[in-house]
């Protein structure tokens, strides 16, 4: 979409809910306070687009107003447009409402608001223009829900960047046959993009420029990428504008390149100057500047894709003798080295090595990448050792050599086909580069399998975030790459959150939980246990965790989910969900500011009560504080699990009917690892490790001892893709993490 109209003020009005889900309305809203905000001027919104500026449903607005802080999303489908925020608490009149766009997680602080302007942006597609709102005051308090709707302010955005506008063209013909890929303007040391700071209280007082300036800080990006795809007009007229926003200020020296699919041309500056809320057109003629050929052969851009159900597409086939690849409508690209010869009665089995490989695919204009696909084979696609006969490998436009990917093959069926199996590859150590992927298969006169692989997919995601890894010995190593599956969170927004309590006069960890607020629950906590922190009794102390900000957790207190937990099962006609804690608060009872902690929302997950929580998971739990009782200290990690890692199950949801309404993902298992250790001072000499592994269903009269429960810690890993006790000597681990032997753990 091409971007032609830019508004330099633009109107509309803004509210902050304390919940992600829109408010409820009519006969279900809970009683609270509601505010009505009404979007002005019909579509405004900061983005460049053929139709003006506009708003889009689900944009985000950031704001402050009387202690609150979080978004709102804009409702597209109200004329006028509306937000509407439901608050359990009142907002007197003439309060100061603060607003930004886009809506940043981390703003808590009204007087340094984070301000992000990515360094590599989708041209045709300016959707993160940098906002800020005049402020303005509430009209006047509402009562509660129920009372008529009424407008409680007005505001006008004012843009905080500035905005290049550049048309590519060529005064020499025959450079008009290629194509812009992107653009990357890059000053030298001088901010341009990344995570700048401003003082919205200070708006209040004044609108002038320095108020409205951003303040950097030492993490800053000094170039910004613009991706996207245009011709090479043979004028400045002709040409399609390519927008790019960026930091305003001024730039001494720096260089414009612009790369095609042919080439780059390097445009060196000295002076430029760009004010906030202004836009430069930039025309420019790249036969003016030396040609540095690039990459000749066919280029394509991210997301990119190949369900190979009829074509091979893009891909190239490399080696063999033609007869060896198939693309098929079910199968996708079919490799198989048995087939029959021209002019031969049968089929015979081939000495081959063919491969099907990708174009080369542009990474880059970007900081991360993955890599998807399917893929499924016969049982003779395995030589000796269950090895298969296929490789994927990638390779860089500047290698000679092509590098494998460690890339996980489905299991040898014991006959017939085996089950597709989902391969999610990170590449973001690729990004910045051009890269081919090629699947290299091979076959014998003695063994010719059958490689089935569809739906290949490339598109752009987050870099990963770094492993955490912490000292404590319950504590795993993780990555979100590494868990990548195992839920249908995007795993872009987890808190590892430390909770600590005073014991025995002295301050020490209670326990930490590894949460996801797409899931509304922790995948795993983990705590040590000892008898001092054990005793009886229960005190509860239902609340959200004051780690995580409050809209990112369901409530559930005082009471429970509400009507919408009701889930009857074989055993239990009246079964429900109830409250489960991951650590209970019996392992905690013993010291009350431990105990009142287990009670945070981020340690509570729905489950199944009887036949479950209050059964089989009961009695675990007990199992493992009578092993406490029997050690020094016993490292636990217990966890939630949605999906086995490469697993495909369905996710059930509840609604918290009786608070916030949200919809609840149901764990399809929970697990328990345990962990024991011999110290010979402050070394670790030996370990024995033990894990359970509990499908969530109505278990009732069954025990967690039972083999069909009891799994090694090993097993946990590679089902969850989480690295448990992380931090206990690589020369223990293998052996302590591969034990299956309760009796043998509770021995130790």
């Amino acid at each position: 979409m091409k971007k032609i109209l830019i508004s330099l003020a633009l109107i509309a009005t803004v509210a902050v809910s304390c919940n992600r889900e829109a408010v409820p309305t009519g006969d279900t809203t809970p009683e609270g306070y509601t505010y009505t905000f009404t979007i002005e001027d019909g579509e405004t919104r900061a983005t460049l687009d053929n139709d003006g500026v506009f708003w889009e449903a689900n944009d985000r607005v950031g704001m402050f107003l009387e202690g609150y802080t979080g978004y709102a999303n804009v409702n597209t489908s109200n004329q006028p447009k509306t937000v509407i925020l439901y608050s359990r608490s009142e907002i007197p009149a003439g309060s100061y409402a603060y607003a930004y766009y886009p809506y940043n997680a981390g703003n808590n602080d009204k007087s340094a608001v984070t301000i992000t302007i990515p360094n590599v942006q989708d041209g045709g597609s300016v959707s993160a223009m940098p906002m800020v709102g005049i402020p303005f005051h509430v009209q006047e308090t509402v009562e509660l829900s129920g009372s008529s709707a009424q407008t409680n302010g007005v505001i006008q955005f004012l843009n905080l960047g500035a905005i290049i506008d550049f048309r590519i063209f060529s005064s020499d013909e025959a450079l008009t046959s290629e194509t812009v890929q992107y653009i990357t303007f890059k000053s030298e040391g001088v901010p341009l993009a990344g995570d700048a700071t401003i003082n919205l209280a200070a708006l209040s007082e004044s609108l002038d420029e320095e108020h409205l300036a951003l303040t950097w800080g030492s993490s800053f990006h000094d170039q910004v990428k613009v991706n996207q795809t245009a011709p090479v007009a043979s004028s400045e007229e002709d040409a399609t504008p390519i927008y790019m926003v960026l930091a305003p200020g001024s730039y001494l020296s720096g260089t414009i390149v612009i790369a095609t699919d042919a080439a780059t041309y390097t445009f060196p500056f000295s002076s430029k100057s760009l004010g906030r809320n202004k836009l430069k057109h930039y025309n420019m003629d790249i036969s003016d500047v030396d040609r540095e050929a690039g990459v000749t052969e066919n280029i394509v851009s991210l997301p990119y894709g190949e369900a190979f159900t009829s074509t091979r597409g893009e891909f190239e086939i490399d080696g063999g003798t033609g007869y060896e690849w198939q693309f098929r409508s079910t199968y996708g690209a079919t490799a198989n080295g048995y087939y029959k010869d021209p002019g031969a009665s049968s089929n015979t089995r081939h000495d081959v090595v063919t491969s099907l490989i990708s174009p080369w695919i542009d990474l880059r204009p970007v900081d991360g990448a993955k890599l998807t696909f399917e893929h499924a084979a016969n049982s003779y696609f395995y030589g000796s050792g269950n090895v298969p006969d296929g490789k994927v490998y990638v390779k860089c436009y500047s290698d000679d050599e092509w590098t494998p990917l460690d890339v996980r093959f489905p299991d040898k069926p014991s006959s017939g086909y085996s089950a597709y199996l989902a391969v999610e590859q990170d590449l973001s150590a690729y990004a910045g580069e051009l890269v081919k992927i090629k699947f290299e298969y091979t076959s014998t006169t003695s063994r010719a399998g059958t490689w089935e692989i569809r739906n290949f997919s490339c598109v752009e995601s987050e870099p990963p975030a770094p492993v955490v890894r912490l000292g404590w010995l319950e504590l795993p190593a993780w990555s979100p790459s590494d868990m990548s599956g195992t839920s249908t969170s995007s795993l872009t927004d987890l808190y590892m959150v430390k909770h600590f309590a005073t014991m025995d006069g002295t301050r020490q960890r209670n326990y930490s939980c590894l949460y996801d607020p797409e899931m509304y629950a922790s995948y795993l906590v983990a705590y040590p246990l000892c008898t001092d922190h054990l005793g009886s009794g229960r005190t509860e102390s239902w609340g959200y965790d004051p780690d995580v900000p409050e809209y990112k957790q369901t409530m559930v207190f005082p009471y429970s989910y509400g009507s919408g937990a009701n889930h009857p099962t074989g055993n239990f006609t009246d079964n429900f969900y109830a409250r489960g804690h991951q650590i209970p608060n019996a392992d905690r009872n013993g010291v009350d500011e431990m105990m009142a902690q287990t009670y945070y929302m981020t340690n509570i997950t729905p489950q199944i009560q009887n036949g479950f929580n209050a059964d089989i998971w009961l009695d675990l739990e007990s199992a493992v504080r009578n092993v406490a009782y029997s050690c020094d200290t016993v490292y636990v990690v217990t966890g939630a699990a949605f999906r086995k890692k490469g697993g495909s199950e369905t996710i059930s949801y509840i609604t918290n009917t009786r608070y916030d309404q949200k919809e609840l993902p149901v764990p399809n298992y929970y697990w328990k690892a345990l962990l024991k250790v011999t110290w010979s001072g402050n070394e670790v000499t030996a370990a024995s490790s033990i894990g359970f592994w509990l499908p969530h269903d109505d278990l009732y009269g069954e025990s967690f001892d039972d083999s069909k429960y009891v799994v090694s810690v090993s097993q946990i890993e590679q089902w969850t893709g989480v690295n448990l006790f992380a931090n206990l000597p690589a020369s223990l681990q293998s052996a302590a993490e591969g034990n299956t032997s309760w009796n043998s753990f509770r021995s130790f």
